[in-house]
């Protein structure tokens, strides 16, 4: 089966840049409505998952993605027809924050963009970060 869907993007965005009373207006979020394909793209990041050793929290997300996606990262953004009402100005604080191929670090997005054959907890190796268990799994 062919699919437009070759990359997998992963990323965890530090809790405390999701402080807004209403998530899907987070920065975080208004950038994945802007890049992202669907109209609920800007609740991509509403559960804290993910810690490092340090004990920072952060909402991880692992998702597969078209290859364009990574050239529109780095171009000046632009309301997609999906979502015409983003907030730019969020999406772009947002984008001035990612950092690829790094360790996760409250201070900055980390973004690790491969091949599907990455798997997530691949990602939160490298990006350092181990999962929070949920109350089912504690």
């Amino acid at each position: 089966m062919s699919t437009e869907y070759t990359r997998l993007v992963s990323t965890p965005v530090p809790a405390q840049m999701l402080t807004t009373a209403d998530l899907k207006s987070a920065d975080a979020n208004q950038l994945a409505l802007c890049i992202g394909e669907s109209i609920n793209d800007d609740q991509a990041f509403r559960i804290i998952n993910t810690q490092d050793t340090n004990g920072n929290l952060y909402s991880f997300i692992s998702t597969v993605m078209k290859p364009i996606v990574s050239d529109m990262v780095a171009a000046p953004l632009e309301p997609p027809a999906h979502a015409p009402h983003v907030d730019i100005a969020a999406a772009s604080r947002a984008q001035a924050l990612l950092r690829f191929n790094v360790p996760a670090s409250p201070d900055y997005i980390a973004v690790i963009v491969d091949d599907r054959s990455t798997t997530a907890d691949e990602a939160l190796e490298r990006f350092g970060l181990t999962r929070i268990p949920s109350t089912e799994e504690a």
